[in-house]
């Protein structure tokens, strides 16, 4: 949930980051994952925007306002059940002034992705599908460098593990910046 506290209203900006235009953001991205820093205008080259508006009564000045914010229409709007997304909440005060702005990536997806780094820098990496809890059999893993395109690829077994190895000699355009699943 959200809260809010003397604000009339709320503004959302959903930014569906298009799948081919991931790398531009990951490259990009600095900061810690609980607050990304991403640079303000990137996402209007990378993303498709969807806006939203809600109206919050202002019982008090000191009254907390719990709110929430549905996916669901801008899932349904795109066309795509998942993805990367970029959130901006935006608060307007009651004189219309902009008040706090908040910016968070959501990733909508059905697989979990663990990637562990060995003592001999090797990558091992597990995908799990979230809705059974099972290993995921036959997923494509990808290393995706900075150009947004594939460094290495390699298929999970029936435990749903494949191993890279030390990847410290890719640079340039093939630095890695993202390891990506898809089945």
């Amino acid at each position: 949930p959200l809260l809010a506290r003397n604000v009339g209203q709320v503004e959302f900006t959903m930014h569906r980051v298009l799948p081919d235009q991931a790398n531009h953001l990951l490259y990009q991205l600095t900061g810690d994952i609980s607050k990304p820093y991403i640079p303000y205008g990137l996402e209007s080259q990378i993303a498709e925007k969807f806006q939203s508006t809600l109206q919050l009564k202002i019982e008090s000045a000191k009254a907390t306002q719990y709110f929430s914010f549905d996916l669901a229409p801008y899932l349904a709007k795109t066309g795509m059940a998942k993805g990367l997304f970029l959130l901006e909440v935006k608060a307007k005060n009651p004189d219309q002034s902009e008040g706090v702005v908040d910016r968070r990536l959501i990733m909508v997806t059905d697989f979990g992705l663990l990637v562990k780094e060995t003592v001999a820098s090797n990558h091992e990496v597990f995908v799990q599908n979230f809705r059974t809890g099972n290993p995921v059999e036959g997923a494509t893993v990808e290393v995706i460098g900075s150009n947004g395109l594939t460094v290495l690829k390699a298929v999970t077994d029936a435990s749903g593990h494949v191993v890279f190895p030390d990847l410290k000699d890719f640079k340039n355009d093939k630095n890695p910046i993202a390891f990506s699943v898809k089945k």
